[in-house]
């Protein structure tokens, strides 16, 4: 829900034309949409590559696509079906002056970029034809045929592990760390997750910051009606 946004720091914002929310957090290379339930959709560089890179801006077009000016990995447009395209200073010869792209405005299906020290570009009839030289529109493809809660790395671990999952489909997801009385530790994801991998780290603490005594935890993935457990070895 909108209150899993609550007390981050949103910097920017854009709503596309089903009035779904877009909004990036600072200091997360995560991209969260809103949809007009309030349910929230993360989207991550598991299912999107560029997010790796941080959003310094973004835009949405009359038809849905929302256009990201990013810090080191110039311009992607995320498309309504799910992929997404990528311009940057060596795909469009120059075009793109350099990576780093601050703010950026859309008229009339034209994009005005400012860049960190090359000044103001424009994108004449981008949005209708592209230049774009990566295409990532196989998205189907890479998805992941099932929902896996994959085994924890390291393991046996100090101080901290990974945990990931993958989704074949957008759902809600619970993450919880039990221990061998079946108390609930920790709670590392309660919300709705797009299809993709993700990732979570666990960092031997219980939910009031409390370290945790070695010995045998188990973690838990409820998605949807499915639900998953594995087992990891805490040794001090």
């Amino acid at each position: 829900s909108v209150g899993d946004l609550e007390g981050k720091y949103t910097f920017a914002m854009t709503i596309d034309p089903d009035d779904n929310v877009w909004v990036p957090v600072n200091g997360e290379k995560n991209l969260y949409q809103i949809g007009p339930d309030e349910t929230i959709v993360v989207h991550d560089s598991t299912t999107v590559e560029p997010l790796k890179y941080e959003i310094n801006d973004l835009e949405s077009d009359h038809a849905g696509n929302i256009w990201l000016a990013t810090d080191g990995g110039g311009l992607v447009r995320i498309g309504v079906n799910g992929g997404y395209s990528q311009w940057t200073a060596a795909s469009t010869g120059g075009l793109i002056p350099q990576d780093n792209l601050t703010h950026m405005e859309i008229r009339d299906n034209v994009i005005w970029a400012s860049t960190s020290d090359s000044g103001i570009v424009r994108l004449a009839d981008v949005i209708e034809t592209s230049f774009v030289a990566v295409e990532e529109d196989d998205m189907a493809a890479r998805m992941p045929k099932e929902m896996r809660l994959h085994h924890n790395y390291p393991n046996p671990f100090n101080p901290s592990t990974t945990i990931a999952f993958s989704l074949n489909r957008a759902e809600n997801v619970k993450l919880n760390i039990y221990n061998l009385r079946g108390e609930l530790i920790a709670n590392l994801a309660d919300g709705y997750f797009a299809p993709g991998r993700h990732e979570m780290t666990w960092d031997g603490s219980d939910m009031y910051g409390n370290p945790m005594a070695t010995g045998l935890y188990f973690y838990q993935m409820t998605a949807g009606s499915e639900r998953t457990t594995q087992k990891m070895m805490l040794v001090k």
